[in-house]
């Protein structure tokens, strides 16, 4: 399956990576209690959930662009989908099994990998859809589950889908209601302005330009640099006596 790159995507997925890797860096920080800093707060739980919105987002605009002409109707497109919404729901279960271990209680049960993971494999019979049909489902689903957000159940078997059990909080949280919503908005922009994967619009080409060329390269690699930067953070920190050993475990 051929998907043709556009450095502007690459280049906005890399300004995420940069700010993922800030915020990160400065929650640990908070977290083992290095700087005084409250990470739970709006302000800066909107900042972590924007930068969230930007990967989801483009995960729905590249979905789209997945699509090529000849390959439309090919079963081998609905097998590429599979699989690599597989592939990232197994490393979203491992996240959750080291951050078990990390975070105890706070573990993340359905964070961003698993919600990547379940969206590639449900968005495969959307994706023939016109953009302003998935607008609507995409709006929908984002009001719907910020309702859902808004309710406790007692029960934990509807975590995925935005249902928290009264007493559960998780360091990282990215539901089905209303994220998903956000890749329906991502496929709708992809089938506007990447229509049967050509750009709509002009764009001078800018992508031989050192940091829009470094940037787009941290794109390209995102979700390598998502397995590793928090392994390497901490690392760095325990390295340099930021934060103590005996305070990981």
């Amino acid at each position: 399956m051929t998907i043709q790159r556009f450095w502007e995507i690459d280049f906005i997925r890399g300004i995420a990576v940069v700010l993922m890797l800030f915020f990160h860096t400065v929650w640990d920080l908070a977290y083992f209690d290095v700087i005084p800093l409250n990470v739970s707060s709006f302000s800066w739980q909107l900042f972590g959930k924007s930068i969230g919105f930007i990967f989801i987002f483009i995960l729905g605009l590249s979905l789209t662009l997945s699509q090529n002409k000849e390959a439309q109707n090919n079963s081998k497109v609905w097998q590429k989908f599979l699989q690599r919404g597989s592939i990232l729901l197994g490393l979203g279960l491992l996240i959750s099994i080291v951050t078990s271990f990390i975070f105890d209680r706070q573990y993340v049960r359905f964070g961003i990998l698993h919600l990547l993971g379940t969206s590639i494999i449900l968005a495969y019979p959307l994706l023939r859809l016109s953009w302003w049909h998935n607008t609507i489902f995409g709006c929908a689903l984002i009001v719907l589950g910020n309702y859902l957000l808004t309710l406790g159940i007692d029960y934990p078997w509807f975590i995925p889908f935005g249902l928290i059990p009264w007493g559960v909080s998780m360091v990282d949280y990215y539901p089905i209601f209303p994220w998903f919503g956000v890749v329906l908005l991502g496929m709708a922009a992809g089938n506007l302005i990447y229509f049967r994967g050509d750009r709509q619009f002009r764009l001078e080409d800018y992508s031989k330009l050192f940091l829009i060329n470094w940037l787009a390269f941290l794109g390209r690699h995102s979700l390598f640099i998502y397995l590793i930067h928090q392994p390497i953070i901490l690392l760095f920190f325990v390295l340099t006596g930021i934060i103590p050993l005996f305070d990981l475990s």
